[in-house]
């Protein structure tokens, strides 16, 4: 199971969930459409958010 999230701030358009190890995957979704947007470590959130 995905224990998925929306986010806030500059990423509250997006969702995340974890994967192993400390990664996560940001991603969008439309309907039946789901976007992956990029996958990174935790810290890589500041970069995705432009702080």
């Amino acid at each position: 199971m995905l224990h998925n999230h929306k986010l806030s701030g500059n990423l509250g358009d997006y969702h995340a969930f974890y994967l192993r190890d400390g990664y996560r995957v940001l991603f969008d979704f439309n309907k039946d459409i789901i976007i992956l947007v990029n996958v990174g470590n935790h810290d890589s959130y500041k970069k995705w958010s432009g702080k």
